[in-house]
């Protein structure tokens, strides 16, 4: 099956058929759709999506992209690998283990066998359970079109919900993120059950503790906006403070319900997604006061 061609349904081998196969339908003018976990798609399809009369490209079978692999500084991870291959890795749990903290959270475990990091990222759903993640790692991305590849933070990857800066023929070849030196973290979200269920709010956060004081913070928050949300002001207040200085967690609760940007939506409220971050921030602190 490898490099077959089935009218407008290609199934490629290598990254660099990725990136012909892509190119080459972007110049013709076609819509290019990458399918590896198909997760998303599925449920796309389900409500009457087609790929016709486009160009729908197989990346499933690519093994480079499925790596996972360190460098001095960084965590490279394929575009390609399954949310259980992040849960999985030796590489993550030790250096990322915010982001294998919230691939456990990942639908069930049939889907994490098959939906991939790269997918939850190009799917641009503010609710991606990756992004929060990700973000509060402050990762990047490496984007190919044809041969040539370009490194992107995650923050200036989303330009709505759904929507994102690739452009015609481009694709998600990796994801870097930088190891770190936090000693704690926490991803935690709501959704309508336990599991199998889109998220209301999520929140991701690492800190490193030092003595009962918190010396660096990251809080990134999900289904709260247009886009992933690092929350900065947030981290302003907490930076330096102690995890048992009431006043200061008290601000820091109040002042991350007041920098998210919900909506009222089918799912939920923004009025119920603010307390629900207050509710959550206020959670983890606690967690990371009584683990220290």
């Amino acid at each position: 099956m490898t490099g077959q061609k089935m009218e407008n349904y290609l199934i490629a081998a290598t990254a660099s058929q990725i990136a012909a196969y892509a190119t080459k339908a972007a110049r013709s003018g076609a819509k290019v759709y990458f399918a590896a976990g198909t997760t998303d798609l599925y449920v796309q399809w389900k409500e009457g999506f087609t790929v016709e009369p486009n160009i729908f490209i197989d990346i499933a079978g690519v093994s480079e992209l499925k790596k996972i692999k360190e460098t001095k500084s960084s965590v490279i991870i394929g575009a390609g690998a399954t949310f259980t291959d992040i849960i999985n890795s030796a590489v993550c749990r030790k250096h990322l283990e915010l982001l294998a903290e919230a691939a456990k959270t990942v639908g069930s475990p049939l889907i994490r066998n098959r939906a991939t990091i790269g997918g939850n990222i190009a799917n641009s759903s503010p609710a991606g359970d990756s992004l929060p993640a990700l973000a509060a790692l402050d990762a990047s991305l490496i984007l190919r079109r044809g041969a040539k590849r370009r490194k992107l933070p995650l923050s200036g990857f989303f330009t709505g919900p759904k929507r994102n800066v690739l452009t015609a023929g481009e694709f998600i070849e990796s994801v870097s993120a930088p190891k770190n030196d936090f000693n704690f973290c926490r991803f935690l979200k709501l959704g309508s059950r336990k599991a199998l269920a889109i998220s209301k709010i999520s929140l991701a956060a690492a800190m490193r503790r030092h003595k009962g004081a918190i010396t660096s913070i990251s809080i990134a928050a999900g289904a709260v906006g247009p886009t992933v949300m690092r929350c900065r002001r947030t981290e302003e207040i907490l930076t330096g403070a102690r995890l048992d200085d009431e006043a200061k967690i008290a601000l820091a609760v109040k002042t991350i319900a007041a920098e998210i940007l919900p909506i009222d939506d089918f799912r939920s409220t923004a009025e119920y997604r603010r307390d629900a971050a207050s509710a959550l921030l206020e959670r983890i602190l606690a967690d990371a006061a009584r683990l220290c």
